[in-house]
């Protein structure tokens, strides 16, 4: 198997503590950012600023790509909100890696939004979903976060060898003992992968 690093993804259904805990632990983060064309996420900002505070090894952040709404406007709605995040990240050398959750609409609204995000920012986003979703659109020049919820370590190699731009795997964690009982989506950071993040790079966001 590659070289891969642990990280969490998570939004406001995770609590602070949970949060703080895998943050201190792995010292690298995915958060939820937007959803539709109005949603923020309440918990966005003052994780990105605990993330930074740490200077974070990696840290990026998604929209939920919401069928109910134009994939264009979500795309600027998500742009408005990583463009402030980016540049505040970038004065502390914290490169932020936009991300694009893609678990429902259509093919269309997919590549709409992506388009509408190269036009605003020249750059491409990972693409987040399942394997079964990945059939319908065309993965050629993207960084893939793949969600497998199994931590099978012969599906994590079928996932990583079928997408060569698989950079992130998600599976469900399960910790019990006599204190905690609780799931949580745990991804392996394929480090092997990294230069897959940037295709194509414009300074000026």
């Amino acid at each position: 198997m590659l070289d891969y690093k642990q990280l969490c993804d998570t939004s406001h259904y995770q609590n602070d503590e949970l949060f703080s805990y895998y943050l201190n632990n792995d010292n690298m983060m995915i958060l939820k950012a937007t959803q539709g064309i109005n949603y923020i996420d309440p918990t966005i900002y003052k994780r990105f600023l605990a993330c930074l505070s740490i200077k974070v090894e990696f840290l990026g952040i998604y929209h939920y790509l919401d069928k109910k709404y134009n994939a264009q406007e979500q795309a600027i709605h998500f742009f408005v909100l990583y463009k402030k995040l980016y540049n505040i990240a970038n004065h502390c050398n914290i490169k932020l890696v936009p991300i694009l959750d893609y678990e429902e609409g259509t093919t269309q609204q997919y590549n709409e939004f992506k388009n509408e995000w190269y036009k605003l920012t020249k750059t491409t986003l990972v693409t987040y979903t399942s394997a079964s979703w990945l059939k319908n659109i065309d993965t050629t020049n993207t960084a893939l976060w793949v969600a497998g919820w199994t931590n099978s370590d012969e599906l994590i190699q079928k996932r990583i060898d079928t997408y060569p731009t698989c950079i992130l795997y998600q599976y469900t964690n399960h910790v019990e003992n006599a204190y905690v009982n609780f799931s949580i989506d745990r991804n392996y950071l394929i480090t092997d992968r990294l230069k897959f993040l940037y295709f194509e790079e414009s300074e000026d966001k």
